[in-house]
């Protein structure tokens, strides 16, 4: 039961990085939102190095406790791990931005025949553009990025 408990906490984890991975980390996190995406990357990776280390030793015959060292090694580890993703990710850059919002454009240009949706897209640009910057959300960016019509466009995440 302890090995089956110890495989569902080292999945979990390995979720919670992949996740980290797909989505990405801000750079700054803003609000508690974000804080707590930076705080489940860093206990999913905490989950799946202490995971990974009790099953080899429960599969080897070794029952002795994690120790203080290896505790702390694991949590520098992981700090580590989330820092890295967090530089890594970084945000969407103002050229991703400008790519996304080109792309958008494009779109609406395509279904707008009287040329009011496209003005009006045209006059909140600036405030699209920081609000790319800010939110920082890449599966949007990509859904935005992979739409070919204006319907998948309106599909994709807010």
């Amino acid at each position: 039961m302890k090995k089956l408990l110890t495989l569902i906490v080292v999945g979990w984890g390995a979720f919670g990085i992949y996740r980290g991975f797909d989505v990405g980390l801000p750079a700054s996190p803003h609000g508690g939102y974000q804080w707590g995406n930076v705080a489940a990357f860093g206990v999913a990776v905490v989950a799946v190095l202490l995971g990974t280390l009790s099953l080899w030793r429960g599969l080897s015959g070794d029952h002795a406790p994690i120790g203080n060292g290896t505790a702390l090694l694991v949590l520098v580890l992981a700090v580590a791990a989330t820092a890295g993703m967090m530089r890594r990710s970084g945000g969407i850059t103002a050229r991703e931005c400008a790519a996304a919002l080109d792309h958008m454009r494009e779109l609406i240009a395509a279904k707008d025949r009287t040329g009011q949706m496209l003005a009006r897209f045209d006059a909140q640009r600036s405030v699209l553009a920081a609000g790319c910057k800010g939110a920082g959300d890449a599966r949007q960016r990509r859904c935005v990025l992979a739409a070919t019509s204006f319907d998948e466009l309106e599909r994709c995440p807010q």
